[in-house]
């Protein structure tokens, strides 16, 4: 490596019109060996010593290269070590980036029961997250992990931002890094945190809530919920998708349809008249929700009783058309006594990113026994006695 650009290069010198040539190649070269140093730097790695040393060793060893390239000052070699260094810091990050951003299910178990503990319309999960433990919101709408800040305060944090909700107000959140979440015998070893206020909710609930559990932390497995029962069940699967071992909580789907996970949402076709439309599940939604926007002939099948407010994730609130759907369906089945909002979801799209048309929440998961596997991208539900029309 070191013969390739000290010999060549100084023969090349002896080219006329060339000497830009050897210095690209004493740029190049030199940035080869600085970056994985200078990018160690940059991505905060804990032995900042060594690679400040190897970076200067790097230097001092090619010093008549950075010689030269100051020497002659060409544009092109300038430009080249800019270029370089612009690289090194773009794409520099925490050298643990892939086990905080894709936080793998850990636990000796193939299948587990983890109690919800009900309050209003939503369900709660108890979980410890480094070493504080309560409840937390159970809600597949939500990409991840979230944490109340009044309670996680002192966390490293990562960076600021604002976001927004069904609500479209926005606001603040940080990213935080975790060294461990339990839930039951499943837990994770280093994980992202969202960390937002969320005492609105605490103080609508009348308990203390450090958080919500979302999907990306569940995709692994099949999930079996039993709203009715307060209880879900947690199947590992195979490579192919299937549970290593039968669940205890087996039911005999009555419907089976296909979702899809997209940006850590669950999405699921339902249908209204004649028109089908792109429903996102979410566990910690109080009730359904259809977009207002959608032709009159869907809207109009919400026989509207009342007005109300919306809560979401944020602390804002929204007023809401309150109303009964009427004609529901997934495939050829038809739903009753589910209830839903009518109110603008653009801010909802904007943060997912995608278009959806409204969010089955706990009038859906209330219709009986949900099983979600979210590697084979199934839903089935198996009825518990409800209402339920071919």
């Amino acid at each position: 490596m070191l013969h390739f650009f000290d010999y060549p290069c100084h023969r090349l010198e002896r080219v006329h019109g060339l000497s830009r040539i050897r210095d690209t190649f004493y740029s190049i070269g030199l940035l080869l060996l600085v970056t994985p140093g200078t990018t160690a730097l940059v991505r905060g790695t804990d032995n900042r010593s060594m690679v400040i040393h190897r970076v200067l060793f790097c230097i001092f060893m090619h010093q008549n290269s950075m010689i030269s390239i100051i020497k002659h000052k060409s544009l092109i070699t300038w430009l080249a070590v800019l270029a370089g260094v612009l690289l090194c810091v773009s794409f520099a990050q925490p050298e643990d980036e892939d086990d905080f951003l894709k936080p793998k299910p850990l636990g000796n178990f193939s299948s587990l029961d983890i109690p919800l503990k009900k309050v209003g319309r939503i369900f709660l999960i108890e979980a410890t997250v480094d070493s504080m433990t309560g409840n937390f919101i159970f809600d597949t709408g939500a990409p991840g992990l979230i944490l109340n800040s009044t309670y996680f305060r002192n966390l490293d944090k990562v960076y600021n931002q604002t976001g927004g909700g069904i609500t479209g107000a926005n606001q603040e959140l940080s990213r935080k890094k975790i060294e461990k979440l339990e839930i039951g015998e499943l837990y994770f070893n280093k994980l992202y945190a969202t960390v937002t206020n969320l005492g609105h909710i605490e103080n609508k609930k009348g308990v203390k809530i450090l958080g919500l559990i979302g999907v990306n932390l569940l995709k692994e497995f099949e999930l079996i919920i039993d709203f009715n029962e307060a209880i879900m069940n947690i199947s590992r699967l195979d490579k192919s998708g299937e549970r290593m071992e039968p669940s205890p909580m087996e039911c005999i789907p009555t419907i089976s349809h296909k979702i899809k996970v997209i940006n850590n949402v669950i999405l699921m076709k339902g249908q209204i008249g004649d028109k089908k439309l792109s429903f996102c599940l979410d566990t910690g939604a109080e009730t359904n929700v259809l977009e207002i926007g959608l032709p009159d002939r869907i809207v109009n099948t919400v026989a509207i009783n009342r007005r109300s407010v919306l809560h979401g994730t944020g602390q804002a609130s929204s007023e809401v058309l309150y109303g009964s759907m009427t004609d529901f369906r997934i495939d050829n089945t038809a739903l009753q006594g589910m209830n839903a909002v009518l109110t603008d979801l653009s801010q909802l799209n904007a943060m997912y990113g995608m278009q959806i048309d409204g969010m089955l929440g706990y009038d859906f998961f209330k219709q009986g026994v949900i099983r979600m596997n979210l590697k084979k991208k199934e839903i089935g539900i198996c009825f518990k006695g409800m209402e339920v029309q071919e």
